[in-house]
């Protein structure tokens, strides 16, 4: 080594020893090795354009978002401590992955769909959609500066450009373009830029001295695993812990006092299921003491060859109960509509629709009855009173219930085969099944009354269940029945039927 005093030499001085001194340009290869700036970028590019390519199947634009997350954030964090524009692009993407991350999770859980809905989650999304656009002028202005210290030509025409293709792209979505030909022609333009900053990468390696690399404590593989394993307990949490409602379930006991047992003695005498009437509430039971008849339908639905069929029953007189063709059917859910005629001046009805499992079907998830009341689709008639009900089932020799989860009248909005939409007002009734036990069951009632004379009343029934757990995002039972799409076949199935409230006379159908 030599001897001389570097000490004393100025900046330019020691560059000037340090170009004569260095042995010949290493071949191009291993620049490309050792350059942390040009493997940085390359990284950090193809990471946004993971996360900013939807490819909506096979789950894809789920993996390819969390992958693009980790690439970014592996690239940016070498180029952080070069220049401003690259820290804030760092902290950024940071900030977006972990959201990312976040509704990964929560897609695993049955409120995703819940909170995509909420104004909170529409305004989250669009302050990330500013963030990315604040990402792209950082990533524009830091390769800019990495340029102009290597004594390049400025450049960064490809960086102005990706801002202003995500700006028109953001427009579109606000506008809901519905059209072929931009999108397109979007895609094209979006790969010519990202092909064009890639370029900028070759120019780059040339300064990858100039560079200055923030030191990395945590190898680039513990990083990718670590990132890899959040993901993948959260998810499993999600599903294990929040892939259904929370239901409180107790024990319970049927009501005996004298006077539910007169009503109940009273009811059976005029028809009602005996089997039914001991499913019912203390304030259901009074609400029927003045009853005057019933009518009783019931429908038994079963699977057969992966189709549902169903046998119906019901007899013209008092409404008798026919049990004979319900005995232990395969694979069946029977559903059982009981109106209890009231007493006084205007004709009033208390309405029971009630369901009952014959077997266990591996109850997991959400499920949800959909009811178009008879107050709401039938003619001349006013609801009175409230919802209610609830859920039970049988374990132990023990019999508990819960309330559902949720059970109101919501608006709602549905989608024809033909692309028009209506709204209505049904009840909804949700809840999670305790995933044990035997003779699940449950019923909804409500009262009506009639106004200005009235003559029928047109009612309807949907019971959709899931049969498997698995399925991501995770979609409730209540929202897959409003998308209006058939249920036979997938993660949820649905059964159906419609009523008219006619004595001896139901017509049923399935889906």
């Amino acid at each position: 080594m030599s001897d001389r005093d570097w000490r004393d030499l100025t900046d330019g001085e020691l560059d000037a020893e340090i170009e004569n001194t260095a042995p010949e340009i290493p071949p191009e290869g291993v620049v490309e090795r050792v350059s942390p700036c040009g493997r940085a970028l390359a990284r950090g590019l193809t990471g946004i354009s993971l996360v900013i390519l939807n490819l909506n199947f096979l789950g894809l634009n789920y993996i390819l978002l969390a992958i693009g997350a980790v690439l970014s954030i592996l690239g940016f964090r070498v180029l952080r401590r070069e220049n401003r524009w690259f820290a804030a692009l760092y902290v950024i993407t940071l900030v977006q992955s972990v959201y990312l991350f976040c509704l990964l999770m929560l897609n695993a859980t049955v409120y995703c769909g819940r909170f995509g809905a909420m104004p909170v989650s529409q305004a989250m999304g669009w302050v990330s959609a500013v963030l990315t656009l604040v990402r792209f002028l950082c990533l524009w202005r830091g390769i800019r500066a990495v340029r102009e210290k290597a004594g390049f030509f400025s450049g960064g025409g490809s960086g102005a450009a990706l801002i202003i293709w995500y700006v028109l792209l953001c427009f579109l979505a606000y506008i809901n373009y519905s059209g072929i030909i931009v999108p397109i022609g979007m895609i094209v333009a979006y790969i010519l830029i990202i092909r064009s900053i890639y370029k900028l990468y070759k120019e780059m390696e040339k300064a990858g001295y100039s560079v200055r690399a923030a030191a990395v404590r945590v190898s680039d593989r513990v990083v990718a695993i670590s990132a890899a394993a959040v993901l993948a307990v959260g998810i499993i949490c999600g599903y294990l812990f929040f892939g259904s409602y929370p239901m409180d379930w107790q024990e319970y006991a049927p009501v005996q006092t004298a006077e539910t047992e007169a009503v109940k003695a009273h009811l059976a005498e005029l028809g009602f299921p005996e089997d039914i009437l001991e499913d019912l509430t203390e304030e259901d039971l009074l609400d029927c003491r003045d009853a005057e008849a019933v009518e009783v339908a019931a429908v038994c639905f079963y699977r057969e060859n992966g189709e549902n069929c169903c046998y119906e029953g019901y007899e013209n007189d008092i409404g008798g109960y026919v049990n004979d063709i319900f005995e232990n059917p395969i694979n069946a859910v029977r559903y059982t509509d009981v109106r209890v005629r009231l007493s006084g001046e205007t004709e009033r009805w208390k309405i029971f629709n009630h369901f009952r499992w014959n077997y266990d079907p591996g109850f997991c998830g959400t499920e949800v009855i959909q009811i178009m009341p008879a107050f709401k689709y039938g003619t001349g008639w006013v609801q009175t009173g409230g919802i209610t009900g609830h859920v039970m089932y049988d374990a132990d020799g023990e019999t508990y219930a819960a309330p559902y989860y949720s059970c109101a009248i919501e608006e709602h909005t549905s989608v024809s085969m033909f692309g028009g939409s209506s709204t209505s007002e049904d009840i909804f009734a949700e809840f999670s099944p305790p995933g044990k036990g035997e003779n699940h069951r449950g019923y909804v009632s409500y009262s009506i009354q009639a106004v200005d004379g009235g003559v029928n009343v047109n009612t309807a029934f949907y019971y959709t269940y899931q049969e498997s757990p698995v399925q991501y995002p995770v979609m409730t039972a209540k929202e897959k029945q409003l998308t209006g799409i058939s249920s036979d076949y997938g993660v949820f199935k649905t059964v159906a039927d419609i009523g008219l409230l006619t004595p001896g006379e139901i017509e049923t159908t399935e889906e």
